[in-house]
């Protein structure tokens, strides 16, 4: 084999390798910190849906799926307001309430999700659980609209983030 035939060899192994470590450095350690934003996001607003849930359930006496609404929507405003300013800060091309739209219509969904499960997970518990059923329902909701949230609101809210673009918030990564 030739020097040039055995350089092209090299190149068309090490240009997978390099693609693959760079894409692993840009996407992998952006998109983990937005993850994990996100992940706290949810969290913030998870406490607050069950705090006000309990209090509007335990000292109000609203039904559960009025309740359920509307301490939903009390969280996705923190949510949104949260993963607008820290999550994705860059993610500025579209207007506030344009993105608030994308976030709110992908949270109906997500509140329609939640009712569901909370109801059937609600009727499974019941028979192990009694009235108790209602905040271990509410976990398995929250766990599984929680990614559909992430990843509707990625691809669609926050869309115009690059997944390569730097954060201002971040640190600055060096190239390897």
């Amino acid at each position: 084999m030739d020097q040039s035939a055995e350089q092209s060899a090299v190149e068309q192994t090490a240009l997978p390798q390099r693609f693959s470590t760079k894409l692993s450095t840009t996407v992998s350690g952006k998109e983990t910190r937005r993850f994990l934003k996100f992940a706290l996001v949810g969290a913030s607003g998870t406490v607050i849906d069950v705090v006000l849930l309990s209090v509007l359930v335990k000292g109000f006496h609203v039904p559960d799926q009025i309740a359920n609404t509307v301490s939903y929507s009390v969280g996705v405003i923190n949510n949104f307001l949260l993963n607008r300013f820290w999550t994705f800060p860059e993610a500025r091309q579209k207007s506030v309430l344009t993105q608030f739209g994308q976030f709110a219509a992908i949270n109906v969904v997500g509140l329609l999700l939640s009712d569901l499960i909370l109801s059937l997970a609600e009727n499974v518990l019941n028979g192990w659980l009694g009235s108790n059923a209602l905040f271990p329902a509410k976990i398995i909701a929250i766990g599984l609209v929680f990614f559909w949230n992430l990843f509707a609101n990625r691809l669609w809210t926050y869309n115009d983030v690059d997944k390569t673009m730097p954060n201002p918030a971040d640190p600055v990564e060096s190239d390897p």
